[in-house]
């Protein structure tokens, strides 16, 4: 395999190990990012956030999701355009529920 050439770090981008590597832990696994954060923490103070990210295989986008999740709050549900009115269903349920109907 051919190097890709260094990185800032001065480690070869083609000989760095998978992010499956890590620990023993498989990939995405929260063990394996709480580690790969502590990582690109400890080297940014030296070689700048973008540099550690692409030292450690991780995208700065995937380290600040990490960092500071996005709180999602649940979508109230819209209610069914053709759904039956109170009165309507009212109405049904003593029709289908009346002598001539119920056996």
């Amino acid at each position: 395999m051919t190097c890709a050439g260094p990185d800032p770090l001065g480690m070869c981008i083609s000989h760095q190990l998978p992010r499956t590597a890590l620990a023993g832990e498989p990939r995405g696994s929260k063990r394996a990012n709480a580690a790969i954060v502590r990582g690109v923490d400890e080297l940014r103070q030296t070689v700048g956030l973008e540099a550690a990210c692409r030292a450690l295989g991780i995208a700065r986008s995937s380290y600040y999701y990490q960092v500071d999740p996005p709180v999602r709050e649940p979508k109230p549900r819209n209610p069914n355009p053709r759904r039956s009115s109170d009165a309507e269903r009212t109405h049904i349920w003593e029709v289908c529920h009346c002598g001539a109907c119920v056996m």
